[in-house]
């Protein structure tokens, strides 16, 4: 399968990553504001699904409850760590290390 990636600017120096799949669905990368990132999927009518988070940091993890309202059922990955510690908002997956 293959993605189409965008990137969308977010706060005045960041930016979010959009995976876009052929179905329609789509997956977040680590944004701290969730606005520029649902105006996105409007515009391009996607579905998330999932919210990949790379580690705890606030302008990593900012959208988290804002995409939860909008999309109840995402996926949040992250790191097995942050989900023990629960410092990372909605997290529904623990990644470990070297995980096949």
């Amino acid at each position: 399968m293959s993605f189409e990636i965008v990137q969308i600017p977010v706060w005045s120096d960041n930016y979010a990553y959009l995976l876009i799949a052929g179905n329609g669905t789509c997956a977040v990368v680590d944004s701290p504001e969730a606005e520029p990132v649902l105006e996105v999927i409007d515009e391009r009518g996607l579905h998330l699904t999932h919210l990949f988070n790379t580690h705890h940091h606030p302008d990593h993890i900012g959208s988290n409850d804002g995409l939860l309202q909008r999309f109840p059922e995402l996926e949040i990955w992250g790191g097995q760590y942050d989900l023990e510690h629960a410092r990372i908002p909605g997290q529904t997956r623990a990644l470990r290390h070297e995980e096949p």
